[in-house]
């Protein structure tokens, strides 16, 4: 397969992937993946199915739109953070904010996980992570100048509350997560009962109780649990686990982390990378309609 040089400054400027050459269409090698990465297009006979991105016809000249691109994304959160905006996406102590992707691939329509590993999460299999307890509740952030707020969710179309901090919109349903001050929220009065007499330093915590999702765990009062605080105790290290065994020995566990109204599991990367799996990826969600 002949692929013709393309000559260009701005790593951006090529919308591909087609190039015509002698009425025969020729389809450009490689294009940035979702990671941000240069990847292999592997369309050499058919048209990319990601469609709309930038295809180049060197690993080469993909790697360097790549870290132009990068360096463009940075530089425009240092200026939006120079402004006076809060770059919630780009913060630590915000993480909580953004959907953490799953270890498995789900599948839209029947909502349920599939056998096939998220490329995204599939870290967990090379580097060290520490499992811990996801727990069915609501996140709450103390930031760092003692404001406390609850992570909310605007539906698509609808108007966001006052003093909504909008980190990150779902590509798939068009719904925009965020934060939003605490004491305005619908768990107003029960992060009020969980955090009195407590001393809540800067950082995330999920709010569990009687009246917040049904409290699968059966609490007797609402409570504020440190994301993080709670081994799982049950999953073995990642790194020794058989990738094609993986999906059989977690639906296992899960199966027990059902019958004790646990939401999942929650892998901590060293690096600040985390992956999630839930009991209803496995079993369905028996509230949906």
């Amino acid at each position: 397969m002949l692929f013709r040089k393309l000559e260009f400054t701005n790593p951006l400027a090529y919308k591909g992937p087609n190039i015509l050459i002698s009425r025969k269409i020729i389809m450009a090698k490689y294009h940035i993946s979702l990671s941000g990465k240069p990847a292999d297009c592997g369309a050499t006979s058919r048209e990319c199915p990601r469609k709309g991105t930038t295809h180049y016809t060197t690993f080469k000249e993909a790697q360097e739109a790549a870290t132009m691109l990068k360096e463009m994304q940075k530089a425009a959160a240092e200026k939006k953070a120079s402004a006076g905006e809060k770059a919630f996406v780009h913060d630590e102590q915000y993480r909580n904010i953004k959907k953490m992707p799953a270890l498995f691939v789900i599948d839209r329509q029947k909502h349920i996980a599939t056998t096939e590993l998220n490329e995204k999460a599939s870290w967990i299999f090379e580097e060290p992570s520490r499992a811990t307890i996801k727990r069915d509740g609501t996140s709450i952030t103390v930031a760092e100048d003692g404001t406390i707020y609850a992570r909310r969710m605007v539906k698509k179309g609808k108007k966001a509350p006052a003093g909504f901090i909008p980190a990150e919109t779902d590509s798939y349903t068009g719904h925009t997560f965020g934060l939003e001050p605490v004491h305005q929220s619908g768990f107003a009065k029960n992060f009020a009962e969980a955090a009195e007499g407590r001393t809540l330093t800067p950082g995330t915590y999920e709010l569990c109780g009687p009246k917040i999702n049904g409290n699968p765990e059966g609490l007797t009062s609402h409570q504020l649990m440190e994301h993080g605080g709670d081994e799982a105790t049950e999953i073995p290290d990642m790194r020794t686990v058989d990738k094609a065994q993986a999906y059989k020995m977690l639906e296992n566990v899960f199966s027990q982390y059902k019958s004790r109204g646990i939401e999942g599991v929650v892998w901590w990367g060293t690096d600040g990378k985390r992956t999630k799996l839930r009991v209803k990826d496995f079993f369905g969600d028996p509230n949906r309609r």
